[in-house]
């Protein structure tokens, strides 16, 4: 019964390995990361509360958005590099590069939290 079940996907990008063209694609990861935080930032400035320091209100929502673009594109692109290594270094295309992605990166989120 052809046309049932699960979609076909004919991306490009699904063919090749976890291991292959990792500088190519930590920047994409790296560069999508830094946007969704620069529009989350943005997002999250917009409704916050402003701080009653000195700073001008536009320079606030700039800091908030820099903070949250410099840690979601350093996690993603943390998570492409550690993901690709491994996939390289193992020469493997499993879901233990996957994990291991996501542990490294995660960590990221740890370290940048002030309660470690």
């Amino acid at each position: 019964m052809p046309g049932h079940g699960c979609p076909k996907f004919d991306e490009p990008w699904m063919e090749e390995l976890d291991g292959e063209n990792c500088v190519q694609r930590t920047m994409s990861f790296a560069v999508q990361g830094a946007l969704v935080g620069g529009f989350y930032g943005a997002a999250y400035s917009a409704l916050k509360i402003p701080d009653p320091e000195p700073t001008p209100l536009i320079l606030q929502s700039f800091i908030h958005m820099k903070n949250y673009s410099l840690l979601l594109g350093g996690a993603a692109g943390l998570f492409a590099l550690t993901t690709c290594t491994s996939a390289s270094m193992r020469e493997k295309d499993d879901p233990l590069n996957w994990f291991l992605g996501g542990v490294v990166s995660g960590s990221l989120f740890g370290f940048s939290s002030e309660y470690w």
